[in-house]
């Protein structure tokens, strides 16, 4: 999604982002509707009569105590927690991404589960209006023949570079938020990355009253670990996304919230140990090369699962062709804004630089993989 995002604003369009409020979507699934898709997708009948026998049949009823309600036929909806509830719902929706896609050029969808962000662009902000407009209502329509139920009145609407527009949907006008939380990071208007920063390191804060009870009741190994394990997911959650996309002065918070646990686990209350010694001693990553770390481990295992026509269009988007040499493309940055920076190549380029072991076509184990790649960020 910030890749959509930044390529668009980078070439001189509004871009505007939307999230549709489905309620119990999981719950709404219509089977035979789903029947009709598999059939159109060519689905092995034997596959297609087991997954409608695994949603068929099934009774739900409540208990309380010691009282129970009579027991009722389910009809729809896929069981919730299963491990084929979320890939029959994408199955179920993903005409609605192709219509979008197919019917508009500048309409991108980005989906995951029940959770999907439009995202629209468009030069003129008139057109990015009545884009914007007619998609929703498109969608919206969408969804209600599939039986889902949508909150008009509850959809999430942002737009790029602080553009304000005036969307009536249904009747509703949407209301332009300048923050919108995407699977749990924060995006904002302008790309800063900073409401996502701040929520990180307060994140952290919370945390720290437990860190120093359980520093006084757990071996060092067992500190590390939950020092790994709660205090840096919450600091580090997403950061390959807007990690290195944070002003310098933010990055360093981020690092000094980073050094005060491990600074805990040594016991380097005075604070007389510099960082690099601290890595060293603690096993741990800095903030930078944690994050580089995650960026090429991301990168490398996209080029391995994406087709080479997939991967050769993203390159073409992010070239152009010299004048001396017609047949040689030249990768630039050409970035105009701050927001286009963030671009997809401008982004994974001087990580895979520092990638020193050959990976390109060798399928690895993800353990093969991590140790590799500490080999290559990591100081310890």
């Amino acid at each position: 999604m910030q890749h959509h995002l930044a390529t668009a604003v980078d070439n001189k369009k509004n871009v505007a982002i939307y999230s549709l409020d489905m309620s119990a979507a999981f719950d709404l699934l219509r089977p035979h509707i789903l029947d009709e898709i598999l059939c159109n997708l060519n689905v092995d009948n034997y596959l297609r009569l087991f997954l409608m026998n695994f949603l068929s049949h099934r009774c739900a009823y409540v208990s309380m105590n010691e009282s129970e309600s009579c027991i009722l036929r389910v009809s729809t909806g896929v069981p919730q927690g299963s491990v084929l509830g979320p890939k029959l719902f994408s199955i179920y929706t993903k005409g609605i991404e192709q219509y979008l896609r197919g019917q508009y050029e500048d309409v991108k969808m980005v989906s995951y589960a029940d959770n999907s962000y439009v995202i629209c662009s468009a030069v003129d902000s008139k057109v990015l209006q009545r884009l914007v407009g007619t998609t929703m209502e498109n969608h919206i329509n969408m969804l209600l023949n599939l039986g889902m139920i949508v909150s008009t009145s509850k959809t999430e609407f942002m737009v790029m570079k602080g553009v304000k527009l005036d969307v009536i949907v249904n009747g509703v006008r949407l209301v332009q938020l300048k923050q919108l939380r995407v699977l749990g990071v924060i995006f904002d208007e302008g790309l800063t990355w900073e409401p996502q920063a701040e929520r990180s390191i307060l994140g952290c804060q919370r945390l720290k009253p437990a860190l120093h009870v359980l520093n006084g009741k757990l071996n060092r190994k067992q500190f590390r670990q939950v020092i790994t394990s709660h205090y840096f997911s919450t600091l580090f959650y997403g950061s390959e996304i807007w990690y290195t996309c944070l002003k310098k002065k933010v990055q360093k918070r981020i690092a000094t919230v980073h050094y005060f646990s491990l600074r805990l686990l040594l016991g380097d209350f005075r604070k007389s140990m510099n960082r690099r010694y601290i890595d060293n001693q603690s096993k741990r990553a800095s903030p930078t090369q944690l994050n580089n770390f995650k960026i090429a481990r991301a990168m490398i295992s996209i080029c391995h699962s994406t087709s080479p026509f997939v991967l050769f269009h993203e390159l073409l988007s992010h070239s152009m062709v010299e004048r001396r040499n017609p047949l040689r493309p030249k990768f630039l940055d050409m970035s105009r804004t701050k927001i286009g920076k963030q671009s997809l190549a401008n982004r994974v380029a001087h990580v895979a630089l520092n990638v020193n072991f050959d990976w390109c076509g060798i399928q690895m184990t993800k353990e093969m993989l991590r140790s590799c790649l500490k080999g290559s960020f990591f100081t310890y």
